[in-house]
């Protein structure tokens, strides 16, 4: 009698077992591609740089009556995220100044700041949100000519990160394509 209940006990074990070693269902899709199977384009202009974005990306209002900068701008299709990029060749503060005043113009709260990485190109990065819920992340270095860049995007929180990773993976000085 023994035996048989530790035979079934022992075919219940093993099929709990198998059973949980069947495959698992497929994690189910949000039906967007990841960013590298996305169709991109590369879009930018000297002096301001290049970036790789999706192919449905479309330049954008530059705000050049709202703000004194020199920037090209370029949105998601449905303009939850924005890119730009602006050049200082005249600015004489140090970038730790053009910062601070940068971050106290926007008015943005929760500022941290920490160093980046614009693909080849290591660059003070500032983040910082809205009480909107929309968030700003900006790297500004100078290049080998002493120009000021700033490079930034702005987005709802949730997401702005695809455009960040199109920054910091292909942004570039140079038309390298």
């Amino acid at each position: 009698m023994r035996t048989r209940i530790s035979v079934w006990i022992a075919v219940l074990c093993l099929i709990l077992v198998l059973a949980g070693c069947g495959q698992k269902p497929p994690a189910e899709s949000s039906g967007a591609a990841s960013v590298s199977e996305q169709a991109t384009k590369v879009v930018g202009a000297v002096p301001y740089g290049f970036v790789t974005v999706p192919e449905d990306w479309k330049e954008a209002d530059n705000m050049a009556d709202e703000v004194d900068v020199d920037q090209i701008r370029f949105s998601s299709a449905d303009e939850n995220s924005i890119i730009s990029m602006g050049v200082w060749p005249a600015y004489e503060g140090s970038v730790d100044a053009f910062i601070h005043n940068w971050v106290e113009v926007l008015g943005a709260e929760n500022v941290t700041n920490s160093i980046g990485a614009l693909n080849r190109v290591q660059a003070p990065q500032i983040q910082a949100s809205y009480p909107n819920g929309q968030a700003i992340v900006i790297w500004v270095f100078r290049d080998k000519e002493d120009v000021l860049h700033q490079v930034s995007v702005e987005g709802y929180k949730d997401t702005i990160g695809e455009a960040v990773q199109f920054l910091e993976s292909s942004y570039t000085l140079k038309q390298e394509f």
